[in-house]
């Protein structure tokens, strides 16, 4: 649009350049809300007005800016980076040099250490309790068996 100044209400000069309106970028959701303090974990981030082509980063903390992969309109991935503590989640336009509103928390946690399995063996068809003994363990946990999701 045209931008123009007057004293009276009814007499405009007129800036002989344009202002463009942008859709905003509002942040809706961070999954999951959690990762290692060595970084690397996938971040899905949701939010209206995030769309596919434009120049988006995610920003942790606002300081540490990483590329925002956007998959589909309105859902876009991050990988996390290196942290400690509780940051804000964020997503900057490159382009239009602003932040989206509706910062998000994504809480660094310590990789947790087994130390001890009890028992170290159990039946093919599941049913076994078994005792994880450590540290940096947190809620919530979870435990998986090999490669399968399914003993989860």
């Amino acid at each position: 649009v045209s931008v123009g100044l007057s004293f009276n209400g009814a007499d405009f000069a007129y800036y002989g350049g344009r202002y463009e309106y942008e859709s905003s970028v509002i942040v809706q959701g961070v999954e999951p809300s959690s990762g290692s303090v060595e970084g690397g974990t996938l971040v899905t981030v949701s939010g209206s007005g995030l769309q596919p082509g434009r120049r988006l980063e995610c920003v942790f903390g606002r300081s540490s800016y990483v590329p925002l992969q956007m998959n589909v309109a309105g859902v876009g991935t991050c990988l996390s980076p290196r942290g400690f503590g509780t940051k804000s989640v964020e997503v900057y336009d490159a382009e239009t040099e602003l932040f989206a509103s509706g910062a998000m928390s994504f809480m660094y946690k310590g990789i947790p250490v087994v130390s001890l399995l009890t028992p170290s063996r159990g039946s093919t068809t599941g049913g076994t309790q078994v005792v994880l003994t450590g540290s940096g363990f947190s809620s919530p946990l979870l435990v998986r068996f090999g490669d399968d999701a399914s003993t989860e």
